[in-house]
């Protein structure tokens, strides 16, 4: 059973063979990296190679911290309402404005009480699942 979604304006955010799709409203702007964020003195937190500079996170496809940044991250968002000024690090950011999106619920056998998606969308390039900005920086940095 499929449910159409509010159209409006999405954002696909891509981190390998992740997908996700958030409000565009939930998110900042988007920037380049303009240097490779390297590892930081926080597991799972990167920062620019000059000390106390912005702090990223690059998720791997399960949506938890990667060690580094893959080197085909080149653009970074914050959430908004972020007080720390954390960015996230995408292959790939896409604008869906106007988008009609018919959700699909995840499957319960694949859902636990933490997963941050419940629904997904079919693209022509594969799934894209429906994720809000708290619950993803929950799941991604406090494990809950």
């Amino acid at each position: 059973m499929s449910a159409d979604l509010p159209q409006g304006a999405w954002v696909m955010l891509r981190a390998g063979s992740l997908r996700l799709l958030l409000p565009h409203g939930e998110l900042g702007e988007a920037s380049y990296l303009e240097v490779r964020p390297q590892p930081g003195a926080v597991p799972g937190l990167l920062e620019e190679p000059t000390p106390g500079t912005r702090r990223f996170v690059a998720l791997s496809e399960d949506m938890k911290p990667l060690p580094q940044c893959p080197s085909g991250r080149f653009v970074a968002t914050a959430f908004a309402g972020d007080r720390d000024g954390l960015l996230w690090c995408w292959d790939e950011v896409q604008m869906m404005n106007g988008a009609q999106l018919k959700a699909r619920p995840v499957p319960a056998v694949l859902r636990t009480g933490s997963t941050p998606v419940t629904h997904f969308v079919e693209q022509a390039d594969g799934l894209a699942y429906l994720c809000s900005a708290a619950r993803l920086r929950a799941f991604a940095l406090e494990g809950s």
